[in-house]
């Protein structure tokens, strides 16, 4: 009662200083205004460093035995002994090496680095080999980058002088005050010849860019920049300042035969991303206003509508005050929380424009709607946040990356609820000043349906045997509702990170033959070019070599291609993928093979996510046993846990041509991939049936294996995380209802929203074809929270009439009566504010489409069946309450 008072007070304080709140309400909002547009710095994805550390290096004896033996196996030794240091992995190349040393999550990147640097100082290295030190932050190109640079000539022109050019120019970007680096990444370094012991220039890489030309792309030789921005400068900004000295070093006479372009700008993601957040919030404050205009009034549609601005704008004022960014995770949350803060708006305009409708003065009907719904409102709000709340635990690399979402959500929804219960009171009294006019014919229907559907249960007092057989026919549908869930969530596919039906990012991977020459491998690049510029054509806008993964050399090279807008081409990403792995395969056969992924927002996909490690030294017996498992596996049939199955379409052994280990011991890989793309489950899979074939008793001792999937491993761990928070969530919301309804019973009675919601979800990613993934699992998350926001409307609506003398038949027949308006109008705004994500970017699609059908399923079973087990918990409490009284008189 206490919270219910205080809220009242604080309502009406609102609506007496009316002129005193709508000042700070405008400077508020002015304030979130302007960290929106001005103050808040823009990025791609938020700085994320892994804790680990890459040493790369250059070795020139052409012998990958010997760059092993001299350089990879010593500094593995050395590294090992590092504290905090967990794996290390090396490849050792002919004349090159490379390795991966992963720290402990508690270790910080920059000190593990520097472990890393103090530990390598004290091993003796031949002199003619060279090392440089990374610390691997995957949200910048090549590790460290916030922008790359290409600089070209479209005539021929060497690769000598395209470097000292590309320096010329990366002077003129650091001149720049706005510039904190400007790097060339040469392609012609200064090493040490080991025989003649001289040093000289030598081509360790090769670079091209590739530009539009009419209909088509043309290849030039380039030489890549790598740019950081000053720290006042966010994304925006700083490609800004970029074009701004393009055009400067364009005017110039000196650098007549130069030409540049951005190859590699989280500028443009960001401006769409935000153009997308602009356009859901516009396109959903739309659709919940014709919502709330439909089943409220008009007024309270401009008030729903201003409500979800003000939500966001303040939301963003304070995100700059805690030192956030506006990111790739953070607009992600804040158009996720759209669906999830209509509930507040909704809930409290509703209950005040009833209190109208009864003849209530605007001041009661205020005060006693956020009396009635101001404790449900809150322990609705605080169930989502604390549904939200273990995500910001996840540990791993995924943990890391995602902790932004949950926290932004969870800002938005204390945004929601501090301004449902001041700014709605404010607008009210500016526009819901007016008496109440004479009902409508839409009001009256939905006061007939609303007593109808309130009747139902009251069967059990005018009709005792319809009543119970009724109440019996619900509850059973209830249980079938359930029971059916679990038939269509077998049907579902289960990939951690799907790729998305388009996206307007290709990646090209090239893998030359083992013993190709930096020289034939350049001219392999040329062939694929060409495949690459004919097939893609006018769709592509941009393609540039070592966007991500470094320079591209004598083992492999990495391309991205950027796409136009999905919006305005024919072909989905999908269709250009398989046209352009058919004609590379055709082209290149034999010199090279080609990978085309999908690149999305998620990790990217792969095309052989199984991998068995095949761990021995002797060579010749480790690639015999890993041909025997490629024989085994290629073809096969994988069996998933629901009894369906696929094939195994592909298989490849690899590192055959390098020295490769992990903690030491030496390894080939075998890899294979599936004909289907829920590939979590079944790499799973495929791992028993390869124990199974191959046990450690029928290897030979000096033989083992190991399974890594690599990014599937990571995905796979920090999934499993998430199997953590469900529980976690679920007993904190039985807490918390616990105290606010002071019942053992009833929070589980609350939480039944969640079962009721489940057919909903699995029929709706399986009509929409999506699997169950990291996304749609959010999704759940998020739907958890607003699902049993009707529980608790109803429950708690009930239990005021039992504190007023009703039995609990009256009770939440009340309750069904008076909350069936909110509640089916807080489902259809959720679901319409949703809808744009679902329909205007894949992206979004699984998210939306879980939280939307499992807000269907749900708010039908809590109309028709909930009811009943209301009736049957407030039963056992007037049961046990009994029990409890004889005990006490006895005692």
């Amino acid at each position: 009662m206490k919270i219910r008072a205080w809220l009242e007070k604080l309502a009406l304080f609102v609506y007496k200083k009316w002129r005193l709140a709508g000042v700070l309400a405008v400077i508020v909002l002015m304030a979130g205004f302007g960290a929106y547009y001005s103050f808040l710095p823009r990025e791609g994805f938020p700085p994320v460093q892994f804790p680990i550390t890459i040493v790369n290096g250059v070795y020139f004896v052409d012998s990958p035995e010997q760059v092993d033996k001299d350089i990879t196996q010593p500094v593995s030794a050395a590294l090992a002994d590092v504290e905090g240091v967990s794996e290390v992995q090396s490849s050792a190349v002919g004349n090159a090496f490379s390795l991966f040393v992963s720290f402990e999550q508690s270790v910080v990147p920059e000190k593990g680095t520097e472990a890393v640097r103090s530990s390598l100082e004290s091993i003796n290295l031949p002199e003619s080999a060279q090392l440089s030190l990374t610390t691997l932050d995957a949200s910048a190109f090549l590790g460290e980058f916030d922008l790359l640079l290409s600089v070209y000539s479209a005539s021929e022109v060497s690769y000598s002088d395209l470097q000292a050019q590309a320096t010329r120019v990366s002077a003129v970007f650091a001149a720049d005050e706005r510039i904190d680096q400007a790097a060339v990444i040469p392609v012609i370094e200064e090493v040490v010849d080991p025989t003649a012991n001289e040093t000289i220039a030598r081509q360790t890489a090769f670079n091209q860019v590739g530009v539009p030309a009419g209909e088509a792309l043309a290849f030039n030789n380039a030489i890549t920049i790598g740019i950081n921005g000053s720290d006042s400068l966010d994304v925006l900004d700083l490609s800004k300042a970029v074009r701004e000295i393009e055009a400067k070093i364009a005017a110039d006479a000196d650098f007549s035969e130069v030409k540049t372009t951005i190859g590699a700008d989280y500028a443009p993601s960001v401006n769409t991303q935000i153009n997308s957040l602009q356009g859901n919030l516009f396109t959903g404050v739309l659709a919940v206003a014709l919502i709330s205009w439909l089943l409220i009034t008009w007024r309270a549609s401009i008030i729903t509508g201003v409500f979800m601005v003000s939500v966001m704008l303040v939301s963003m004022l304070v995100l700059l005050a805690v030192g956030y960014s506006l990111n790739t995770i953070t607009l992600f949350a804040l158009v996720l929380a759209l669906g999830l803060f209509v509930d507040d708006a909704t809930i409290v305009v509703e209950a005040i424009v009833a209190g109208g409708k009864k003849g209530d003065k605007l001041q009661k009907a205020i005060g006693d709607a956020v009396k009635k719904v101001g404790a449900a409102s809150i322990a609705g709000t605080l169930t989502t946040v604390l549904v939200f709340l273990p995500l910001v635990f996840v540990s791993g690399i995924l943990g890391e990356f995602i902790r932004l979402m949950p926290v932004t959500v969870i800002i938005a929804l204390l945004v929601s609820l501090v301004l449902s219960i001041t700014l709605i009171p404010l607008m009210a009294r500016l526009l819901l000043s007016r008496a109440p006019a004479k009902p409508s014919a839409k009001a009256l229907f939905e006061q007939k349906l609303a007593r109808g559907l309130a009747g139902i249960p009251r069967l059990l007092k005018t009709k005792p045997m319809t009543g119970r057989l009724v109440g019996v026919a619900m509850v059973v549908m209830s249980i079938g509702f359930f029971m059916a869930s679990g038939s269509v969530a077998s049907r579902v596919e289960f990939n951690i990170f799907p790729p998305s039906d388009d996206s307007d990012q290709i990646g090209v991977n090239l893998s030359f033959a083992p013993g190709t020459t930096l020289k034939e491998a350049e001219a392999v690049a040329l062939e694929a070019n060409e495949v690459i510029s004919s097939v893609v054509g006018s769709d592509a806008t941009k393609a540039i070599y070592a966007g991500f993964s470094g320079s591209a050399n004598e083992r492999g090279a990495d391309l991205i291609l950027n796409l136009t807008p999905f919006t305005e081409r024919d072909r989905k990403s999908p269709e250009i993928i398989t046209q352009l792995e058919q004609q590379l395969e055709v082209e290149l056969e034999g010199a090279a093979t080609a990978r085309v992924i999908q690149l999305d927002a998620g990790p990217p996909s792969e095309d052989f996510p199984f991998k068995v490690q095949v761990l021995s030294e002797d060579k010749a017996e480790a690639f015999q046993l890993a041909r025997e498992i490629e024989t085994f596996l290629i073809g096969r049939e994988i069996e998933r846990e629901n009894g369906s199955s696929t094939v195994v379409n592909s298989t490849r052994i690899t590192g055959q041509g390098a020295v490769n280990r992990v903690d030491g011991k030496r390894y080939l890989q075998v890899e294979a991939g599936f004909a289907a793309e829920d590939v979590s489950a079944l790499v799973s899979a495929a791992q028993a049936d390869v124990e199974e074939r191959f046990p450690p008793e029928v290897l030979s001792e000096n033989i083992e294996l190991g399974f890594d999937f690599g990014q599937e491993s990571e995905s796979a761990e920090s999934f499993a995380a998430l199997g953590v928070v469900f529980p976690v969530a679920i007993l904190a919301i039985l807490l918390l209802l616990g105290l606010q309804f002071r019942s053992f019973i009833q929070p589980v009675l609350i939480i039944l929203a969640i079962p009721f919601s489940l057919l909903g979800v699995f029929t709706a990613l399986l009509l929409s074809d999506n699997p169950l993934s990291f996304f749609s699992s959010i999704g759940m998350i998020g739907l958890i929270g607003i699902a049993v926001n009707n529980t608790i409307l109803l429950t708690d609506y009930a239990n005021q009439e039992r504190n007023k003398g009703k039995d609990a038949v009256d009770a939440i027949s009340a309750a069904l009566e008076q909350r069936f308006r909110p509640l089916v109008a807080t489902t259809l705004t959720t679901i319409v504010a949703l809808l744009p994500l679902a329909l205007n970017d894949p992206f979004w699609q699984p998210l939306a489409v879980t939280i939307m059908g499992g807000l269907l399923s749900s708010t039908f079973l809590v109309v028709f069946s909930f009811a009943y087990y209301y009736l049957a918990a407030e039963w056992l409490r007037s049961k046990s309450k009994l029990v409890w009284l004889r005990v006490r008189k006895r005692a």
